[in-house]
């Protein structure tokens, strides 16, 4: 869809019924990045969820896993011309599901750039532009180990509003089929986190009531994959 101010509805009819998976393709005129606006939220909690991804399929990074009534940030903004957008029921709950509006921006989001990640030394960052990062800034980076490789993922600053704005890391390309590794905030730097895959997954969601100077961090990759997976840590 090109159309601004398309509405993206799970249920027209009221209630969303059965398992299933809704997908919207969302593209921004030349010059312009797709801006998702959440209205309404009400799934099955940490069963049916809205995802977002940053490009024009579910394979590019994934900004956004919302379940449940609420999310932390109800505005997506995309980094590049696409955005995806995906309902995916698991259940057969009755509830009333999503409904978003459909917006284009002149500006792109303050997240640092690319948002996939190959090169050992490329250094991640909610705001390099910026003093502090935006009221519902949503970032996504994919980092992905050469073979025979993990990643690891070094802070050198991090300040975040605490347990409100939050850096979430995880194994693996996506929230859904990945395992939480840490959830983080606050001021205090988190030094070295590894992963246990060849992928990993970093997002960032901050809500609207304050902004703070945000993290920058170095993606490096080890020479050995592990072969136990890391718990997970909130």
């Amino acid at each position: 869809m090109t159309v601004a101010n398309t509405i993206l509805d799970s249920n027209p009819n009221t209630f969303y019924y059965g398992v299933g998976t809704c997908v919207w393709t969302i593209t921004a005129p030349v010059g312009k990045y797709p801006v998702l606006t959440v209205t309404y939220l009400d799934t099955a909690p940490n069963k049916d969820f809205l995802i977002v991804f940053n490009g024009a399929t579910t394979s590019a990074p994934q900004l956004i896993k919302a379940s449940g009534g609420s999310m932390t940030s109800p505005i997506v903004k995309g980094s590049t011309q696409k955005l995806t957008v995906a309902f995916v029921s698991t259940t057969s709950n009755l509830y009333t599901g999503i409904s978003a509006t459909v917006t284009f921006s002149s500006t792109p989001p303050l997240c640092s750039s690319p948002p996939t990640i190959t090169t050992s030394g490329a250094v991640i960052a909610t705001n390099p532009t910026a003093a502090k990062y935006a009221a519902y800034e949503v970032c996504a980076w994919q980092i992905t180990a050469p073979v025979g490789s993990i990643p690891i993922l070094k802070f050198t600053s991090f300040a975040t509003e605490a347990n409100r704005d939050l850096v979430k890391v995880y194994n693996g390309v996506d929230a859904f089929t990945g395992n939480l590794i840490k959830t983080l905030s606050g001021s205090t730097a988190p030094g070295v986190i590894t992963g246990s895959q060849a992928s990993m997954l970093v997002t960032f969601a901050a809500n609207g009531v304050n902004n703070y100077a945000g993290f920058k961090a170095t993606v490096t990759f080890s020479g050995s994959v592990a072969t136990t997976t890391t718990p997970a840590t909130t």
